[in-house]
């Protein structure tokens, strides 16, 4: 009997383990969580025994991890106790582990009480750094897309005028609340000097009020929206709810908001901004390409040439709203030039790597969005050989998943890739667009695939992949 308890104890420790990491991949949101159960893998994960396939989850310890822990053990042993008091202690022991669910669900909701009133003193000390500030202009950019790229397009652009000791900048996509905040108060000193500074802020969020909130203690002059989505479409609720959650970043700018033209839709809330706040609207249907290739992208706009380094017509769009808001902020064309000419790839957006035996990798690994993934199909599309694609489903599309899928697959199709899906969802979709050409996730015929492969072919990665899977494609030599 010694051993069958013993038995228990590791399965469930595996199970709690699996959950506390479940929720951290979700940011302890309950929204999130309830999206991820409407997916195949979601509601897969709660028809099997075990819940999760591998050996041993690791989750991020923190105080928060460690809390939700012993909540939970200190609710299932309250389970085992009622369970044991109506049934045999085997039967009580095998239901207790059924419930860490319940247990680590509890964990979570308690353990929120706490972090509300963390978050509310942290919020309050980063506003009181950020509002003793001299000097010092702040930029505040969100979207469905595009986020990251053009914070780093401007940050560059910033630091090569003005140097790297004048700009502050939300690290790769530590773009929550409390990421924020923390930011603020560990550079004190950057906050309490009086020399011209910029702090260039990517804002996340998933309902309505979370920008506003961050605005609140950021207080930003200058704001950007990148642009409007199916990105966590399903957590917004519809696609108003997310227009208007977006659109807060314009209401809390105080000197200027710039978006691409091409969102016509938030005209009418643009007419109802203050008057003194500036509107400025890019529209890359005024650009002339002049050269797009592997090397990058050259375009004339604004009566003059630029050299973008970067793999990818589209990323043009996040281009003008950099150099938009470079010009608002002082920054004369000259130095605009020099610095987005010299600017380096993004690790994990869509960059080009070149495999030993000659053939091309898109590495396209951040986030992933519907407007993304169709564009490096795009670019794939225009190899000459052999092309390869693969990737996983996008999540927290809600009513929008099916139709996105079924234009990615058709994209795919009209590529005439060879497509390895890794995930279960829209297998079947997969299968009737593209039959021969859909492999699903096969990956020992992938690597016999990958072995045949010579100059000219394209692999394109695309979305946050298994690292066993990149590492099959990307070797270490050529990173």
């Amino acid at each position: 009997m010694m051993y069958f308890y013993g038995f228990v104890a590791l399965v469930g420790l595996r199970t709690l383990l699996w959950h506390v990491q479940s929720w951290q991949l979700r940011e302890y949101r309950f929204d999130r969580l309830r999206s991820f159960l409407r997916t195949a893998d979601g509601q897969r994960s709660l028809r099997s025994l075990w819940f999760f396939r591998g050996i041993l989850p690791r989750p991020q310890w923190s105080v928060r991890a460690l809390l939700v822990i012993v909540v939970a053990v200190l609710l299932s042993g309250l389970w085992f106790w009622l369970l044991s008091q109506v049934t045999s202690t085997v039967l009580s022991a095998l239901l207790t582990e059924r419930l860490l669910w319940l247990s680590v669900s509890l964990g979570v909701a308690a353990t929120q009480l706490l972090v509300n009133h963390q978050k509310k003193r942290l919020f309050a000390q980063a506003k009181a750094i950020r509002l003793r500030a001299l000097n010092l202009t702040v930029i505040a950019l969100t979207g469905s897309y595009g986020k990251t790229s053009t914070k780093e397009l401007l940050r560059h652009l910033l630091v090569s005028a003005k140097g790297a000791d004048a700009v502050l900048c939300t690290p790769e996509n530590q773009n929550n609340e409390i990421a924020i905040a923390r930011l603020i108060r560990s550079h004190t000193a950057f906050f309490d000097r009086t020399d011209e500074r910029f702090f260039i802020v990517e804002i996340g969020a998933y309902t309505r009020g979370e920008i506003t909130l961050v605005c609140d203690f950021v207080q930003p002059h200058h704001s950007i929206l990148t642009a409007l989505g199916s990105q966590h479409l399903d957590l917004f609720g519809g696609p108003d709810n997310l227009k208007l959650g977006k659109w807060e970043i314009a209401q809390a700018a105080q000197t200027s908001i710039t978006y691409p033209a091409h969102l016509t839709q938030l005209q009418p809330l643009t007419a109802q901004l203050p008057p003194d706040i500036t509107v400025d609207t890019p529209d890359t249907g005024h650009v002339t390409v002049r050269q797009s290739d592997w090397s990058g992208t050259a375009f004339h706009w604004g009566g003059r040439d630029w050299q973008l380094p970067w793999v990818g017509e589209f990323f043009v769009g996040n281009a003008l709203l950099a150099l938009s808001v470079g010009r608002r902020v002082g920054l004369l064309d000259a130095q605009l030039a020099v610095g987005l000419a010299s600017v380096f790839p993004l690790p994990r957006a869509l960059h080009t790597v070149q495999h030993p035996d000659g053939w091309l990798i898109l590495s396209d690994l951040y986030s992933a969005n519907r407007e993304g993934v169709l564009a490096a199909i795009g670019i794939l599309a225009k190899g000459k050989g052999r092309k390869i694609f693969i990737g996983q489903p996008l999540l927290e599309l809600g009513p929008a998943s099916a139709p996105v899928h079924r234009e990615i697959f058709t994209a795919l199709h009209a590529a005439d890739a060879d497509v390895w899906w890794l995930k279960t969802e829209y297998q079947p979709m997969g299968y009737n667009l593209l039959s021969k050409k859909f492999h699903g996730h096969d990956l020992r015929e992938l690597t016999q695939t990958l072995g045949t492969l010579k100059a000219g072919d394209i692999v394109l990665l695309e979305s946050r992949l298994p690292q066993a899977v990149v590492d099959l494609v990307i070797p270490a030599t050529s990173l």
